[in-house]
């Protein structure tokens, strides 16, 4: 497992650990859907989607310290190589990754169940590999879990990878069943989501977490949860 924040480097490229994750996770995903899904017909472009999506935001990933720069930078082309991410450059990236991604889905109206599915369990997948690649640390421990400057914290990751790797697996299973419609399926992805997001704030340090982040995504864990039980219950009843 790599450390939060490790930088990889193929040649002159420098990508860090979340990065990496993305790509795993849509290789690891393209594989999936295309053998769990019965209804093929717009997986290839959702994915193609999907890819393009991940090239905008690599890209603006690895430009976004160029055009914070300014023109000292801008004019020397030699030197773009050598910067990548930089302030706010992830989420430059994956702002500008769904945007593309959301235009794509508008310009080819995808049906809505659908597109929200594969989705949500896109996301499940990308959670999922980032908890198995990246370690997460939690509240200190008393001898076991990883280790940080001598002292012993709880692996986070561990109980994350174990609820995503779940929820994948469940949805895989009812996929089986023919009396497990799909919006089923995307009430379980979020409350399975939910959870996740959940036990990200009740096991990291406050510390850990930006201020007014922890409540905003503590709540939208509970929303999701909710929104994934409400669906459930409403087609079960």
């Amino acid at each position: 497992m790599l450390e939060p924040g490790a930088m990889l480097s193929i040649g002159p490229l420098h990508f860090s650990a979340s990065v990496l994750s993305v790509v795993l996770a849509l290789l690891l995903y393209g594989f999936w859907i295309k053998r769990v899904e019965e209804k093929r017909e717009g997986i290839q472009s959702f994915l193609q989607a999907g890819s393009n999506a991940l090239l905008a935001g690599l890209l603006l990933y690895k430009l976004w310290p160029v055009l914070e720069a300014g023109k000292a930078v801008w004019l020397q082309p030699s030197r773009w190589l050598l910067y990548s991410g930089g302030a706010y450059g992830l989420e430059a990236a994956a702002v500008g990754g769904l945007l593309v991604f959301a235009l794509q889905a508008f310009r080819g109206k995808w049906p809505l169940e659908r597109t929200i599915e594969w989705t949500l369990s896109a996301f499940a997948f990308l959670a999922a590999v980032y908890s198995i690649v990246v370690k997460q640390y939690g509240m200190e421990t008393e001898g076991w879990g990883w280790v940080l400057k001598g002292s012993y914290y709880l692996p986070v990751n561990a109980l994350h990878a174990g609820v995503m790797v779940l929820l994948i697996a469940m949805l895989t299973f009812s996929r089986s069943r023919a009396h497990f419609v799909r919006r089923e399926r995307i009430g379980l992805l979020l409350m399975g989501i939910g959870l996740w997001a959940i036990l990200y704030v009740a096991l990291t340090p406050s510390e850990s977490i930006q201020t007014g982040w922890r409540s905003y995504r503590e709540e939208m864990g509970l929303a999701s949860v909710y929104a994934g039980a409400w669906i459930l219950l409403r087609r079960r009843s």
